[in-house]
């Protein structure tokens, strides 16, 4: 397979970043729960085998999409592919080095043959388990949702039901899972951490557990009406980090999302990484612990990408017939908690097909009270792929 050049390899990551922060940015503002969670980096993984199996105009979309060209989408997949191989750290680290798992498993029902070079394809590129299995049988659902609580450590539970494939049409179940554990590089001290309020944007109020900290290991930047600050996680040779940005007034987390494009977040994310000057950071942060589900598929097709999911859809590479195959819903469940010690957090994403059928100078102090509305992410500071985000409006 052809591989991308260094120019593109380039562009693929901003057009990655580019799709994670839009699709971020959509359903936060869209959705009807003020806290959300997504994992950018799996929904990317997913659909980068989706576009695997694609063809035409199809297939270009989701390149297009994904990575920002069309050109060759075969040298796409293999690059993020790789990019992924790099990224992984391995499933049993050293004790306090982070973890970070992500698997993919896809199932066939007994009345689909699975193309063998698109089954070959998904083995290789992204090590993903292919398996027959009667999608309408007694025992479906729970071999499917048995993988994913393996591969969540437990932290989700579901993700299919026996009555979603029950469905007559239903031919391919597509599954991708993420787990994340890592240890703060500076932890925030139990005893510190004390009852307070988490202000919403509507004005009213909710009791909190308010971590504190005083510490020159965190990361500072002001922006216009905002403040952020880069918490990173311990561990060799990882180099994960969580961005936390707070507007200045509870009300002001919409207009902070419009601001958030592929440009403004690597300036961003380069000025918390390389501070130019160092500072002792006062950060108030509570201990909160989110789940998210939905339907991601609205929302993409609200983005632009209609191909996959219209009856037009091209999956002829994947073994359907043409005009055969369509996208009909791209289920993403998550989890996340944050606490003195660190993070854990896990994401599912399953796609079903239907078929036709410095120096010694005195360290000035800065204060960060996330105790409002605040956008969050997860990254690679090396990749910078986003492993998780999304916002935090309430705490329940």
């Amino acid at each position: 397979m052809s591989s991308l050049s260094p120019v593109q390899a380039s562009a693929s990551r901003t057009a990655q970043t580019t799709f994670s922060l839009a699709l971020v940015r959509r359903v936060a503002q869209l959705s009807d729960n003020s806290t959300v969670v997504l994992s950018p980096l799996g929904i990317l993984a997913a659909l980068a085998l989706v576009m695997s199996g694609a063809g035409g105009a199809t297939q270009a979309a989701l390149a297009e999409t994904l990575f920002g060209s069309s050109q060759d989408s075969a040298a796409s997949a293999t690059g993020f592919a790789d990019q992924l191989r790099q990224l992984l750290q391995p499933d049993s680290p050293e004790d306090g080095n982070p973890i970070l798992h992500l698997a993919t498993g896809m199932w066939m029902d007994h009345s689909f043959a699975l193309a063998p070079a698109f089954a070959n394809q998904a083995r290789t590129l992204y090590q993903a388990e292919v398996a027959r299995l009667p999608l309408a049988g007694p025992d479906a659902a729970s071999t499917i949702n048995s993988w994913v609580q393996q591969h969540t450590a437990g932290l989700i539970a579901e993700i299919v039901s026996a009555e979603v494939l029950a469905a007559p049409l239903l031919k391919v179940v597509l599954v991708n899972a993420v787990y994340f554990q890592a240890r703060w590089a500076s932890e925030f001290d139990p005893g510190d951490t004390q009852p307070g309020l988490f202000r919403r944007a509507d004005g009213t109020a909710q009791p909190a557990d308010l971590m504190r900290q005083v510490s020159r290991e965190i990361g500072y930047l002001a922006g216009d009406g905002w403040q952020a600050v880069r918490l990173r996680y311990d561990g060799y040779p990882s180099d994960f980090s969580m961005l936390v940005f707070v507007p200045d007034e509870p009300s002001g987390l919409p207009a902070f999302l419009t601001t958030l494009n592929a440009t403004s977040w690597d300036s961003w994310h380069a000025a918390l990484k390389y501070p130019a000057q160092q500072l002792e950071v006062e950060l108030t942060l509570p201990r909160f612990r989110i789940e998210w589900n939905g339907d991601l598929a609205p929302y993409l097709q609200q983005m632009g990408l209609t191909a996959p999911f219209a009856p037009t859809a091209d999956f002829t590479a994947m073994g359907f017939q043409a005009g055969g195959g369509a996208i009909e819903q791209v289920i993403h469940k998550t989890f996340l908690a944050v606490d003195e010690q660190g993070t854990e957090a896990a994401a599912v994403t399953a796609i079903m097909w239907m078929g036709s059928a410095s120096d010694t100078a005195p360290l000035r102090r800065v204060t960060v009270k996330a105790d409002s509305p605040f956008f969050y992410a997860i990254v690679d500071d090396q990749s910078g792929s986003l492993l998780f985000a999304g916002t935090v409006g309430d705490l329940t």
